[in-house]
């Protein structure tokens, strides 16, 4: 977000953890389905604290690998 109008802004995503509302506006499914696949493994995620977290990178290798059929859901 922008400090001064609270409006997001665009911005490197190199290292960047999404959480999981996030991930599951990007990949179009509901957040039930996403903290399910994460439970499964099947999507990449990460730890912080209590929460869990998607890494921006990961979330793309995934999506790479699930286009060449390597990811069953």
């Amino acid at each position: 977000m922008d400090n001064h109008t609270g409006v997001p802004t665009e911005r490197a995503e190199v290292g960047q953890l999404l959480r999981m509302g996030r991930v599951a506006e990007r990949l179009d499914i509901s957040l039930r389905t996403a903290y399910t696949l994460a439970k499964r493994g099947t999507l990449p995620t990460v730890r912080v604290g209590r929460t869990i977290r998607v890494p921006v990178s990961d979330l793309e290798a995934w999506l790479s690998a699930s286009r060449r059929g390597g990811i069953a859901a």
